[in-house]
């Protein structure tokens, strides 16, 4: 039987946890020393470097390995990057619609296997590798990466 001190405890550290995922802070990623969001510009560049990269490489290449077979940095980030310091979202990925996107997307047999992929793939591992929650009100989610249209229709 657990103590009610403890037990009170153990309640107060899930709460915290709770709020600390839907805040979007989770955790000190996987090989970094501190939070994403504590890193320096010189640290994400490294982390994304010698972590992501790699990682989201394999990712991409298992979905499709001719599409992406030259999967790199402009990949997502864009071909004018550098330039743009890796801001994203990244003018150089498809413009989406934020309206019912995911049923627009999937309903779309063009689309539908791509937009699973992103789902199902790269937002949890993008958010898994950073340390932060993804989906649709989490830190990563479609408007991270890919710019969205904001006129109604």
């Amino acid at each position: 039987m657990v103590a009610p001190r403890v037990l009170a405890h153990l309640l107060l550290a899930g709460s915290l946890l709770v709020s600390a995922c839907r805040m979007g802070r989770m955790t000190v990623p996987e090989g970094a020393e501190k939070p994403w969001d504590d890193m320096d510009r010189g640290e994400r560049a490294a982390f994304m470097a010698q972590i992501v990269l790699p990682r989201m490489r394999e990712v991409f290449q298992a979905f499709d390995p001719e599409r992406f077979a030259d999967f790199d940095c402009t990949t997502c980030h864009g071909k004018d990057a550098k330039a743009r310091g890796f801001a994203m979202p990244s003018p150089d990925l498809p413009v989406l619609d934020p309206r019912g996107i995911y049923r627009k997307h999937r309903k779309d047999p063009a689309q539908h296997a791509i937009a699973d992929f992103m789902w199902k793939e790269v937002q949890p591992e993008m958010g898994r590798l950073l340390g932060v929650t993804y989906g649709p009100k989490g830190r990563i989610d479609c408007a991270t990466c890919h710019p969205h249209d904001p006129a109604p229709r």
